[in-house]
């Protein structure tokens, strides 16, 4: 047990609002430990990603996206209020969560940046239709029927395996057509 008497008035008052931040953060830790692994047990047994990938044949992994933010979310309302408990400026308390969600918002972005040009590329494939289905390609490393176009990806079957590429690959290389 530690003995507050010892220290004048402000010291405890400062080693009481430490230890309640420090409990604070504990909390909010396993508090966010609990919730995203109930949210992921939900999302796993609801499906979602494997409904969207056979559905919109788009391969972006929502649940991951959705327990990270719920994850980061609680974690930084935590850190708020354990900053918020030692007494610290609110200004300041405000400063960080925005650069928290500006860290949030560039990851979201640099994720968004690979598939642009994919969609770009995908909708000028489809619109000059530089390549079409059943037709046997060859681009840059890869060759194979074309058994899909999609407006991120293009799928190719080449002898028993199948290769997706990007479409941004598709527009940027030379493309061979062999009949």
């Amino acid at each position: 047990m530690i003995d507050l008497s010892v220290l004048n008035p402000n010291e405890a008052t400062l080693v009481v609002k430490l230890i309640s931040a420090i409990v604070i953060l504990f909390l909010g830790y396993i508090f966010g430990r609990i919730l995203t692994n109930l949210l992921k047990n939900i999302l796993s047994n609801l499906e979602i990603d494997r409904i969207l990938r056979t559905e919109t044949r788009f391969k972006f992994k929502i649940e991951s996206r959705l327990i990270a933010l719920l994850k980061y979310g609680i974690y930084l309302f935590t850190i708020f209020l354990a900053l918020n408990q030692l007494g610290i400026n609110p200004s300041i308390v405000y400063i960080i969560v925005f650069l928290g969600v500006l860290f949030v918002i560039i990851l979201i972005g640099l994720n968004v940046i690979d598939v642009i040009p994919n969609i770009i590329s995908g909708l000028k494939i489809k619109h000059k239709k530089i390549i079409r289905n059943n037709q046997y390609i060859h681009v840059g490393n890869f060759e194979g029927t074309v058994i899909h176009i999609g407006l991120i990806e293009t799928r190719l079957k080449h002898k028993e395996h199948f290769l997706i590429i990007p479409n941004s690959v598709i527009t940027k290389n030379k493309v061979k057509v062999k009949t």
